[in-house]
């Protein structure tokens, strides 16, 4: 069963990683904010995420998980709030 826990976006850390190798790889560049989708991936120091709307993995060692951002989590409580409306 995948943990449904939210997890904080990404983004790369200073050091870049190499460029993808494999079509299901991400081709990050400092400043890049990925929205991690699964801790989960066939190979261990490799995370998927997504980047400006393509889903791919990308090693785990090469960004910083970004603090939580309070408006982010106003949208969503108000949005869950809504939806119970």
């Amino acid at each position: 069963m995948l943990d449904q826990t939210p997890v904080p976006p990404a983004e790369p850390a200073p050091a870049l990683p190499p460029k993808p190798v494999n079509e299901d790889e991400l081709s990050l560049c400092e400043g890049d904010i990925v929205n991690i989708v699964s801790k989960e991936a066939p190979d261990r120091g490799w995370w998927r995420g997504e980047l400006n709307g393509k889903v791919g993995l990308f090693p785990d060692n090469f960004v910083q998980i970004l603090p939580p951002d309070p408006s982010l989590e106003n949208r969503v409580r108000q949005g869950t709030d809504h939806d119970k409306t």
